[in-house]
């Protein structure tokens, strides 16, 4: 065991992502100490692969996994991913005799984390009365008091109430709360950045997991996390409950018990904790090296010999370039210092060395950033998208944030039956292979998965990367642009390819939801002409929610759904209407957050801004006063997030009207008022700014609800930059 507070996790991963980040988080966190995970699902052996995958990959595979007694809880994550790994029992013990022996080994300092059916505990007090009192906490990852339970501990009411009628400490973490706590893509994007196999399989897992229909950037939530090692639990408070019609509920003293409730949490931060763990290259180079020195004592005398009198010698210690930054002198000095032990293992023929070398080489790559780099939409939806009928470009390459001289590569891209290779002689930076595919037939099926692979030397060793990826057809038909005007909104919509197998029209619709009177508007794309448009007014009447447009693309015959987007009618009077022009690279779509619909950037998918038109009204600003951007945004909690907003007249030449503003970590809506700067106040004042633009910067989207220029402040509270 890793040396900190021992902590047993009990999962059915019926929380999906938020079960796995809850291993990975208290596998790497230091002051952990990670002794065993518990499965208590419906197929306890089959989910245990998946625990044994995830700890392998966290590089704890030492933690025993035990499957416990099958429950109704059904794990959330994919099948298909663990279906690599095998998992051997490690432990002769049944899971109640586990945790028996557990509870003597660590005598009332044992913390239990549950997010699944607590059978298993209830099995373990029924067999040793006495397992309550040796036994420092429970959490318990549940709804909270009053909150219809779903799922974990309902699967068992029976064990939750034998449970909760022990004296075991328990602290209810509130999971609704929790879930609040959100993955943007560009977080996926950063976690896939990290480049090593934890991240890689991290990556599509949570592709896997948002394959449902619905926008790209919906949200994953991320709950569970643990309440010890750097998470973010708010005070817990004191409550006393009992169960009762499928919940967990307040009474009184005389008959209930007493927990704790942490009620309050900081999703966004607990978030980005386990992220940092996940992407933590310097923690898994200590646990490397931490447990290759526990392991010197089984190579046989030479080898270990051999590897003393290195260690002994002490590993290279490289002077970093003049005038180097202090974090990259660091790595260069660190990268230098694991060569040594690379070199070392390389030259070892003792049948220990392969393996641990291979383990060098990974933390090694981890650290100089050197990883396979697939194209970034990949990431999001895992899967390469091709369009039928047509050559299609592709582009992959070796990542190397650490410069490091790299020989002989060779990138591969398979597709079926057919292939490509391209070949970079040497390179100390980021290697870009480039492809086009043949045209594949639109009548026949696409090959199922592409095979990206590079291979190549560093310190003269060889090292090589690879993924599989599902191939899918692009849609075949998508919305292209979306207008505001001063009657409503213009949807255009485009045919990309067609099949003989398929409906050979495609009918555009759009529709106000919620407004059973509402008009609506549809027209059909022609295969021949490929384009058309359609014109929904903005209606002044009807619910609130009428301001909403679903945006529909469907097969003409068939009624099969090939796309589906949000917009939003403009106000009557706004003096700035939302122009989705290709040649302005504006994004286009609407999503929400917080129950609150606003345009989004997209920019993975080359809209990197919000580009509006000024209304002929123009606004409503004086000349002689100064003027002040106020804009309502959605901040998603991560202080890295940016973005500025620009200016232009007729001449389409756009100019900063504010810095770059960083987003605060309080995720949530939020008002804040700029001064226009001084080379565009000017352009407000004299009434000759015709477009405004909210540019994100390349480490998020952002989400605008509304953007206004002003004399005076028109939202109180709003934040102020000058």
């Amino acid at each position: 065991m890793e040396p900190g507070i021992p902590i047993l996790i009990d999962t059915a991963f019926e929380r999906g992502l938020s079960d796995i980040l809850t291993i990975v988080h208290a596998a790497r966190t230091p002051g952990i100490g990670l002794v065993g995970v518990l499965i208590s699902s419906d197929s306890p052996r089959a989910d245990a692969r998946t625990a044994a995958k995830i700890l392998k990959l966290a590089g704890r595979p030492d933690v025993p996994v035990l499957p416990g007694v099958p429950s109704a809880a059904k794990s959330a994550i994919p099948r298909q991913w663990a279906a690599d790994t095998k998992w051997t029992a490690s432990t002769p013990l049944s899971v109640t005799e586990f945790l028996i022996d557990q509870s003597h080994l660590y005598y009332s300092s044992l913390f239990y984390l549950a997010s699944g059916p607590l059978t298993n505990l209830a099995e373990t007090i029924r067999e040793d009365p006495g397992f309550p009192m040796r036994l420092a906490q429970l959490y318990l990852v549940a709804e909270p008091p009053g909150v219809d339970a779903v799922g974990g501990w309902t699967h068992d009411p029976g064990a939750a109430h034998a449970v909760l009628s022990s004296t075991i400490p328990i602290t209810i973490l509130d999971s609704r709360v929790r879930e609040d706590s959100l993955l943007t893509r560009m977080r996926v994007l950063r976690i896939a950045s990290a480049r090593t196999l934890l991240s890689d399989s991290l990556t599509r897992l949570i592709a896997l997991l948002t394959e449902a229909p619905g926008p790209v950037s919906d949200p994953l939530p991320a709950t569970s996390y643990l309440p010890v090692g750097g998470a973010s639990l708010g005070r817990p408070k004191s409550a006393h409950v009992r169960i009762a019609d499928g919940r967990i509920t307040e009474a009184t003293e005389a008959d209930a018990r007493p927990v704790a409730w942490a009620a309050e949490s900081s999703p966004s931060a607990g978030l980005k904790e386990a992220i940092r763990r996940v992407c933590d290259g310097r923690g898994e180079l200590t646990m490397t090296l931490t447990r290759f020195v526990t392991d010197i004592a089984n190579f046989e005398d030479a080898a270990r010999v051999e590897i003393e009198r290195r260690l002994e010698a002490g590993m290279p210690v490289v002077a970093a370039p003049e005038g180097m930054e202090t974090e990259n002198a660091f790595r260069f000095q660190l990268l230098a210092f694991m060569g040594g032990y690379l070199q070392m293992l390389s030259k070892l023929t003792d049948p220990l060395a392969a393996p641990w070398l291979e383990r060098f080489k990974n933390a090694f790559a981890h650290e100089a950033g050197l990883g396979l780099r697939l194209p970034d939409l990949i990431y999001v939806r895992w899967r390469l998208e091709i369009t039928p009928g047509q050559a299609n470009p592709v582009r992959f390459g070796l990542s190397n944030r650490g410069s490091q001289l790299v020989s002989e590569l060779r990138g591969r891209l398979h597709l079926g039956d057919w292939s490509a290779e391209d070949q970079i002689r040497a390179s100390s930076s980021e290697a870009r292979f480039e492809f086009e595919t043949p045209a594949f037939p639109t009548d026949q099926p696409l090959p199922t998965t592409a095979e990206f692979s590079v291979s190549f030397r560093c310190l003269d060793l060889p090292f090589a990367f690879s993924a599989s990826v599902p191939v899918a057809p692009s849609p075949r038909a998508e919305v292209s642009r979306i207008r505001q005007t001063t009657e409503g909104i213009e949807i255009r919509a485009t045919t990309r390819w067609t099949s003989p197998h398929l409906s050979a029209k495609t009918l555009l619709s759009a529709t106000l939801p919620g407004c059973a009177d509402c008009p609506s508007a549809s027209a059909t794309i022609e295969a021949e002409t490929g384009e058309t448009v359609v014109a929904l007014e903005a209606l002044r009447e009807g619910p609130a929610e009428s301001g909403l447009v679903k945006v529909n693309l469907a097969e003409h015959t068939g009624g099969a759904r090939v796309s589906e987007a949000f917009a939003l009618l403009p106000g009557r009077g706004d003096p700035l209407l939302l122009d989705g022009s290709a040649s302005l690279g504006s994004g286009t779509f609407a999503v929400r957050r917080e129950e609150t619909w606003g345009w989004s950037t997209d920019f993975l998918g080359g809209c990197g801004s919000l580009d509006y038109r000024v209304a002929p009204s123009g606004f409503p600003i004086s000349a002689s006063q100064p003027v002040w951007l106020e804009v309502d945004y959605f901040s998603e909690g991560d202080e890295t997030d940016t973005f500025r907003i620009e200016a232009a007249t007729e001449s389409l030449e756009f100019q900063p009207v504010t810095a770059w503003m960083i987003k605060p970590e309080e995720r949530g809506w939020r008002t804040d008022r700029f001064r226009a700067s001084p080379m565009t106040e000017p352009l407000f004042q004299q009434g000759r700014v015709r477009w405004l633009r909210v540019r994100a910067g390349e480490d998020g989207d952002e989400i605008i609800r509304s953007l206004r220029a002003l004399n005076h402040p028109s939202t109180p509270g709003a934040r102020e930059h000058p």
